[in-house]
């Protein structure tokens, strides 16, 4: 254990958001693995996608990964499926990790017209829907604790630290 506080789940269930209030509060590094990326390659992530293709991508993602490994008392929001990567997947066993769990529908709200996102273009609810349930038991057999991602992110800030503690004191 390093530390580190790793975020995932689905695109928009909030971990960049949680993630730099959650950091605020612990007095931690704030780290976003698709802004790693996107520096490290000086490209978007959409380019990325559109030009080399998601495979590519989920290794830039890895490399992005084991940099922040390096480092301690990190929040860190990772991009909603890097655990579809059995590598990264790999990197994040042992640490402590949180899934932010949301539904289809609080999904769509949140990112209807987001424009950004390269797995939603051109994407229907349904598609974006079968997307979630096929991630969702891969989230749930990579974290260390699912929390309600249908809060407002300060409750969910909260309740990651209620769970840190829970966690620590363990005998």
């Amino acid at each position: 254990m390093n530390n580190n506080i790793f975020l995932i789940g689905f695109m928009g269930s909030g971990k960049s958001t949680v993630g730099n209030i959650l950091s605020k509060r612990l007095g931690y590094s704030f780290v976003d693995t698709d802004e790693l990326v996107e520096e490290d390659c000086e490209i978007s992530i959409c380019t990325m996608f559109d030009k080399f293709g998601e495979k590519y991508f989920r290794e830039k993602e890895y490399v992005a990964l084991k940099k922040v490994l390096e480092n301690k008392n990190q929040v860190v929001s990772t991009g909603g499926g890097i655990v579809t990567y059995d590598k990264s997947r790999e990197l994040l066993e042992g640490q402590e990790v949180y899934y932010i769990d949301v539904d289809s529908e609080t999904v769509y709200q949140r990112l209807k017209s987001d424009s950004t996102r390269p797995l939603l273009k051109n994407s229907s609810f349904e598609k974006m829907s079968d997307l979630l349930s096929i991630r969702k038991k891969i989230y749930e057999n990579t974290c260390t604790r699912k929390i309600d991602g249908k809060k407002e992110p300060e409750k969910v800030a909260e309740d990651i630290i209620f769970n840190m503690t829970v966690i620590h004191d363990k005998p």
